[in-house]
């Protein structure tokens, strides 16, 4: 006989879980399992799932996303369907009777999609279904066949066979709010497909607190669909890639038109550039005219109302910021990187963009001239026609020669760290120690090194093909020394936790007892050791997350030990950067700057700056 097992992920939120539970308990149809995963929560959830007895089974974990949560559910899931049902939302009684029904009838389908209903307040649901015969449902031969129009509402819409769930390995473990998309393309050609149109099976609750509300975190989703599409790790090939892009560029859309409405105008257009072939193939022609539109309304809004202090200027969706020019009296003025975006992206040759891919080839020649001169723009422009995938360039205030790969994010970091203009921030010393952590390829590093050439400094990078490059790049600066590794609060092993990932993005977690190749970890007091400083006069930490643990354990320390910290916080990955961050100053006197992505904390007095 059909059975179900219920996985209901939360996070702190004791006081919204109950009625959820309560909804999953009240089916009609009773073969069913409820598995309630607590995902790390501090506010009492724990004491409110103890209420419910025996009635659930409740398993716990450090808090790892609700995608991690979901996947210990399957893993520990006994039914032949598993139903999700986020910690927020909730069933009606009927609910798993219409899936039962549809389930039977559709000969067992992959994946039944229920229909959501709307709320804020629970008088707004209803309470009645008339029964089987008003039953409407969308049939598909899987999910890719389903076309480009919206066919499910969160993960709570998701009714899936529990063996097509392990084939694909269930959820993805970054902590993105687009986990849901990237299950359903990687089960895109699982076999049956069956959407209900009515009745309504599940109540979606509109609150504050709602996961979509984080658009850092749908915008990383939706750069996940896009890298996992490029890296042809869907099923379906080459003869189903259409399919594909149309879903994802349905997902592309709306978060892009949101992100320019918030005035994140290089997210949106990293999101534009890297659609428009698919968005041309889909002939998508209103979205492709109204997008550069309503780019430039929003800039001419954002200029009007005083933009950027130091006149900062957005053109096309790329950065290019205006100075003062600096007098002998101004303080160093420091570029530092954004990670996480690549750089510009050329359209493939296609005989209807022929005009268009002249044009962006123009317009992207003028902006390197901007960006690095003239004598770098056509570096560029040469090298790439020549096909190579390491380009050699002369970069102004640069003394040597500075290496890119073309086939990652390292152009858009070269451009936001050693262009003539870029994000800055008033350094009032100059550093005798710089620890730069969280390398990368070096371009931070070159950027120190010809800013201040007498000081010392420590670069930790832990992927191995960024500090080959790192090397490549810093070979002939004697002030520079790289550790393999990464900082960390004790000396353990250490792993890449997503290996698969951007160059940029690699995240570090402890190493678990069988690991592969491990990472050696450093903490600041062996830095200090390696390096023969007292004290870190700049301490650089791009870390993609891994910033929590190294200021939750023993921060104290260590800080007292730095003058001034620049760092980029990542809560976008893994929550609690920021309020870690703010703990760990606590009652600690200092200055707090905000300069693009990056926080600046000077610790220390202009004396005690000044001695270091």
């Amino acid at each position: 006989m059909l059975s179900f097992s219920s996985i209901i992920p939360v996070h702190n939120r004791s006081g919204l879980v109950v009625p959820t539970i309560t909804s999953a308990l009240a089916q009609r149809f009773v073969d069913n399992e409820v598995l309630v995963i607590d995902d790390g929560s501090t506010d009492g959830t724990a004491n409110v799932l103890a209420q419910f007895g025996n009635r659930i089974r409740v398993f716990r974990q450090e808090n790892g996303g609700p995608g991690a949560a979901r996947n210990l559910g399957i893993e520990h899931a006994g039914g032949e369907y598993i139903a999700f049902l986020d910690s927020d939302d909730v069933w009606f009684p009927w609910t798993l009777e219409v899936y039962r029904s549809q389930i039977e009838k559709h000969d067992k389908p992959a994946i039944v999609i229920g229909k959501p209903s709307l709320f804020q307040d629970a008088n707004e649901l209803p309470t009645e279904f008339s029964g089987a015969d008003s039953t409407a449902v969308n049939v598909f031969s899987d999910y890719l066949a389903s076309g480009d129009q919206w066919r499910w509402f969160g993960v709570s819409s998701f009714v899936i066979r529990r063996d097509v769930l392990q084939q694909v390995g269930g959820f993805t473990k970054e902590r993105v709010n687009a986990e849901d998309a990237d299950l359903m393309l990687r089960l895109g050609t699982a076999p049956g497909f069956v959407q209900i149109t009515n009745p309504v099976t599940f109540g979606y609750r509109r609150h504050a607190d709602s996961a979509m509300a984080n658009l850092d975190r749908t915008y990383a989703g939706v750069r996940h669909l896009i890298g996992s599409e490029r890296r042809s790790q869907y099923p379906g090939g080459t003869n189903r890639s259409k399919e594909r892009t149309r879903i994802i560029t349905r997902h592309v859309r709306p978060v892009s038109l949101e992100l320019l409405s918030q005035s994140q105008r290089r997210d949106a257009w990293y999101l534009f550039r890297s659609t428009l072939g698919w968005h041309f193939r889909e002939r998508r022609w209103r979205y492709l005219a109204s997008f550069p539109v309503l780019a430039a309304r929003h800039w001419i809004t954002f200029m009007r109302s005083g933009g950027m202090s130091g006149a900062a200027h957005r053109r096309d969706g790329m950065q290019m910021l205006t100075t003062t020019p600096v007098t002998p009296s101004a303080p160093i003025l420091l570029n530092v990187p954004r990670a996480g975006c690549v750089g510009i992206q050329t359209v493939k040759p296609r005989s209807a963009l022929a005009g268009h891919r002249l044009s962006l080839q123009y317009r992207n020649f003028k902006f390197h001239v901007r960006e690095f001169g003239l004598r770098t723009a056509l570096q560029i422009v040469y090298q790439r026609r020549k096909g190579r995938r390491l380009l050699a360039l002369d970069i102004p205030q640069v003394r040597t020669k500075v290496y890119c790969r073309t086939n990652g994010s390292d152009f858009y970091a070269l451009r936001q760290v050693l262009c003539q203009h870029g994000i800055q921030f008033p350094l009032h010393f100059e550093p005798s120690l710089i620890v730069d952590a969280g390398a990368n390829v070096g371009y931070s590093t070159l950027r120190f090194a010809n800013l201040w050439p007498k000081s010392r400094i420590i670069a930790i990078e832990p992927e191995a093909a960024n500090c080959e490059l790192f090397r490549r790049n810093c070979n002939d600066y004697q002030n520079v020394t790289l550790l393999q590794g990464a900082v960390w609060p004790t000396r353990t092993r250490l792993q890449i936790s997503n290996p698969t990932a951007d160059s940029w993005s690699f995240r570090i977690a402890e190493a678990a007892a069988q690991a592969g190749p491990v990472i050696c970890a450093y903490t600041i007091e062996d830095i200090l050791a390696i390096a023969g400083f007292p004290r870190i006069s700049l301490l650089k930490m791009d870390i993609e997350g891994s910033e929590v643990d190294l200021l939750s354990d023993g921060a104290d320390k260590w800080l007292d030990k730095v003058d001034a910290l620049l760092i980029e916080l990542h809560d976008r990955f893994r929550d609690g950067c920021r309020d870690a961050l703010s703990r760990a100053l606590g009652g600690r006197e200092h200055k707090r700057l905000r300069y693009g992505d990056y926080d600046l904390i000077i610790l220390a007095g202009e004396g005690q700056c000044a001695s270091t």
